[in-house]
């Protein structure tokens, strides 16, 4: 029966946290826990060893048919075109040039919602991510600072970046957006923190490529601001391990092994 009681795991780094949660949720017969909470402390840096097991992981999902880790990545935050154009990238090119491209005829992209978004009437788009970023810059610059009124949500609220789509995503029970919020909260006037909500998180297919996406944005956001990070916090309202026709239990449990020994008993 899949754990209900809520878990709370804390790790330094993405692959830190996520070697803790999968120990934690194949303790459930069913490979699932209800409302798992996992803060990391800090989604924009690897050491040596957490880089060994995100190489790990990777070559698991690559060799198993899966998408690469930054693959994944590039759906929350198109990275590439940052580097590549700075900020111009992300706003302008990657939803005018490289999305139309790359769109698949289902529901898009986490990173095209953040950029993209019609207005209540339908007569106009705006820019959810821009819009949050010029809001946090003019909170800073003034006499005081507000911790906490920076959201991307199901509301159009101006510090909610909304990824879940009432109009779009009502009707459908898979294959749909499983992030549903990111909620972003300045602490001493210098950290940016992140809460993620996700309302189905698959934690081999896409935990780690999510949480490296995640960072990233976080990082853009900084750097735009003038922030450091902090840490993110990520609500799985339901976390499987899962299994089906790319991998089984078996290959699960030789990654779980092949982690273990990259990090001994201390990650």
């Amino acid at each position: 029966m899949t754990t209900e009681k809520m878990q709370a795991i804390a790790g330094s780094s993405r692959a830190d946290a996520w070697f803790k949660a999968i120990n934690v949720i194949v303790e459930d017969d069913d490979w699932e826990a209800f409302h798992l909470v996992v803060e990391i402390a800090d989604a924009t840096k690897s050491g040596p060893k957490d880089q060994a097991v995100e190489e790990a992981v990777n070559n698991f999902l690559v060799a198993h048919g899966s998408q690469p880790l930054q693959t994944v990545a590039e759906t929350i935050f198109p990275a590439s075109e940052y580097r590549r154009y700075g900020s111009d990238g992300v706003y302008r090119y990657y939803p005018e040039t490289v999305y139309p491209e790359i769109k698949d005829g289902k529901w898009g992209t986490y990173a095209y919602r953040l950029l993209r978004r019609k207005s209540a009437d339908g007569k106009r788009h705006f820019n959810p991510l821009e819009e949050c970023v010029e809001k946090i810059r003019k909170v800073l610059s003034g006499p005081r600072t507000y911790r906490a009124c920076y959201e991307i949500d199901i509301a159009d609220s101006g510090f909610d970046l909304h990824t879940y789509d009432g109009c779009v995503d009502r009707r459908r029970q898979r294959s749909g957006p499983c992030l549903a919020h990111l909620s972003f909260k300045i602490n001493g006037g210098s950290r940016l923190l992140m809460t993620a909500t996700y309302r189905n998180h698959f934690y081999i297919e896409r935990f780690l490529g999510n949480m490296l996406g995640l960072g990233q944005l976080q990082r853009f956001i900084c750097d735009e601001t003038g922030l450091e990070p902090g840490p993110i916090l990520c609500v799985s309202t339901l976390a499987a391990v899962e299994t089906g026709e790319l991998w089984g239990k078996g290959d699960v449990r030789a990654l779980m092994r092949q982690t273990t020994e990259i990090y001994g008993t201390e990650p």
